[in-house]
C-alpha cells in the first residue's frame, strides 16, 4: 500500500469520524434550539409558562442572546405573588413600562448548556424567530453530518444486497432451437 493511498484512507477515517461526532453533538443542539423555538412561540401566544409580569429590561453589556440581540435582563413577578426573580427579558431593552409575561423555564440538562437563564417572553413576542433560524441552519449541518456519517453503512448496506441479487437481463433471450431441429446437411 502507497503512502498517498494510506494518508486518503485515514484522511476519510478522520472525516467519518468527525461526521458521526457531529451527528450526535449537532442532532442534541437541534433538538435543544428547536424546543426553545417552541416553547417561546407558545410562550408568545399565551399557552405556555407561568403567567406573571416583567419590569423594563436593561442591557447588561454581557454578551448576546443567541446572535442577534443583547442581553437583556429584567425581573419577573409570578401572578401568584411569589418573590421576583432575575430573568433573561429577549427583546426586553425597549420597553419601558411593565408589561405582562410568560415565564419560560432555562434548559438546565447540562447536554448543550448549563448556563442557559430563565427568560421572560412578552406576549406576541418574536423571540421564538431567531431560535427557529438557528433550528433551521443547525438541522441543516446534522443532516449533512449523518449523511457522510452513514453514507458507508448505506453503501454496505447496497453491496450486500446487490450481491444476493439474482441477475436480471432486460435484454429478450434468444429462442432456444432444439437439437434435433438443428441440421448441418441439406435435406
Amino acid at each position: 500500500m502507497s503512502t498517498k493511498t494510506s494518508g486518503s484512507c485515514l484522511g476519510l477515517c478522520v472525516v467519518w469520524a468527525l461526521c458521526v461526532v457531529g451527528t450526535v453533538g449537532f442532532g442534541q443542539m437541534f433538538w435543544a434550539t428547536a424546543s426553545k423555538s417552541v416553547n417561546y412561540y407558545r410562550a408568545a401566544q399565551g399557552t405556555f409558562g407561568e403567567p406573571g409580569t416583567v419590569e423594563p429590561g436593561r442591557d447588561t453589556g454581557d454578551g448576546m442572546d443567541g446572535f442577534l440581540g443583547r442581553r437583556c435582563r429584567g425581573s419577573f413577578t409570578p401572578e401568584d405573588g411569589a418573590a421576583p426573580l432575575r430573568v433573561s427579558v429577549p427583546g426586553g431593552c425597549t420597553i419601558d413600562e411593565v408589561k405582562e409575561a410568560r415565564l419560560v423555564s432555562g434548559d438546565t440538562s447540562g447536554r448543550i448548556t448549563n448556563r442557559d437563564p430563565d427568560a421572560a417572553i412578552m406576549s406576541g413576542s418574536g423571540a421564538w424567530f431567531q431560535w427557529a433560524l438557528y433550528s433551521l441552519v443547525i438541522g441543516i449541518v446534522t443532516l449533512l453530518c449523518a449523511m457522510v456519517a452513514l453514507g458507508p453503512v448505506a453503501w454496505l448496506v447496497e453491496w450486500r444486497s446487490r450481491r444476493r441479487r439474482p441477475k436480471v437481463s432486460l435484454v429478450k433471450p434468444e429462442p432456444k432451437v432444439p437439437p434435433e431441429k438443428l441440421s448441418l446437411t441439406k435435406d
